[in-house]
């Protein structure tokens, strides 16, 4: 899929807009007629970067969509069709307000920004507009929703901002213009899940260890002792001193290497001495897999 456009992206919970109207027409136009700077401002880079990540992930690739920026767009974004003597290029447009994409982005919701998108990029795939035009109004959006829950799952989000999203903007009971709920959520879930997604998933220890947030070797030498001391022995003592100095972040320590040296103090008599050396790895701040378990919160 190509997105055209000096901008990028980002979704809207208003759905569909099936008729074209003097707002989506103007902004069009005001896009078309501006310069590459002032009101058709390019948006931030991650938003750039985000819409090609999702057209290279949802693997769509032979359309070509336009997508607009418009600063007094009221809807915030939705897709339009333009056909017919409109004065405008006749073709499929997603068109929304740079300052709310910003403020979505910025607020870390990137998971329900992909979701938006990708719902209304599942209208024009799913040919709400043309073949498919019929089809009631509540079913597209049933549609929809279930293209985004793909798309999410394509992307490595999380089902639980997807549902957080559905759980907000979908009515309780079906209006005829919007599925309900529970429907929108199970059929979302169902493809999310389809498309690879881990709905339960999280990250608890139990789940073992993907990363670590640290790791670093520490080596020290004991001073020198008499009689009585090991080389495991010191390195139980360094352990020990490591853990108390952090004990929060640390979570794993693990020997590599000890030795001893030795000397005789008292020649020519024997009044040995001893000093101890170990080194060993400390990791800590572990990131735990993330995987379905029972026991996720």
């Amino acid at each position: 899929m190509t997105f055209v456009g000096r901008t990028s992206f980002v979704l809207s919970f208003l759905g569909i807009c099936l008729s074209a109207n003097a707002q989506n027409i103007s902004c069009i136009k005001t896009f078309e007629e501006a310069p590459a700077s002032g009101v058709a401002e390019l948006v931030p880079t991650e938003v750039e970067k985000l819409i090609q990540e999702l057209g290279k992930n949802i693997g769509v690739d032979k359309r070509s969509i336009m997508v607009i920026p418009c600063h007094f767009y009221n809807g915030k974004v939705g897709a339009f069709y333009a056909e017919g003597n409109l004065g405008v290029e006749n073709g499929e447009y997603i068109i929304y307000n740079p300052q709310w994409v910003q403020e979505v982005i910025g607020s870390g919701n990137r998971a329900q920004a992909i979701a938006l998108f990708s719902h209304e990029v599942g209208h024009f795939l799913d040919r709400h507009f043309t073949a498919r035009k019929d089809l009631k109004q509540d079913r597209k959006e049933l549609e929809a929703d279930k293209f985004a829950g793909c798309a999410v799952a394509r992307m490595g989000e999380k089902w639980q901002e997807m549902e957080e999203l559905l759980t907000h903007i979908r009515p309780k009971q079906s209006d005829g213009r919007y599925p309900s709920r529970a429907e929108s959520i199970e059929a979302a879930k169902m493809s999310f899940t389809d498309c690879g997604g881990k709905p339960n998933a999280c990250r608890i220890p139990e789940n073992g260890v993907e990363s670590w947030g640290f790791e670093r070797t520490v080596s020290r030498w004991s001073n020198w002792r008499g009689g009585g001391f090991t080389q495991d022995g010191y390195c139980g003592e360094l352990v020990a001193q490591l853990r108390s100095e952090s004990p929060e972040e640390l979570k794993e320590i693990k020997v590599l290497s000890r030795e001893e040296n030795t000397r005789n103090t008292c020649p020519p008599f024997n009044c040995p001495q001893y000093k101890y050396f170990c080194s060993v790895t400390v990791r800590g701040n572990p990131v735990y897999k993330e995987q379905d378990s029972p026991n996720c919160p």
